[in-house]
């Protein structure tokens, strides 16, 4: 992924129009793409790292 190489530190994607609706989160980026990817059904929590420490409510995306 282009994000991966310009060392975007984390990608989220919703894909709302999929058979099953999904929110992944693309994390630790390399020179050959993220080496993580967290992944929840539209409508479940998604814990994001830090720097936000938080954790995402996807519901109402």
């Amino acid at each position: 992924m282009v994000y991966a190489l310009g060392e975007v530190p984390l990608y989220l994607v919703v894909d709302a129009v999929a058979d099953v609706p999904t929110v992944t989160l693309f994390s630790d980026p390399t020179e050959h793409g993220y080496e993580t990817e967290v992944r929840v059904p539209l409508g479940k929590p998604l814990t994001l790292p830090e720097p936000f420490g938080h954790t995402l409510d996807t519901s109402g995306l």
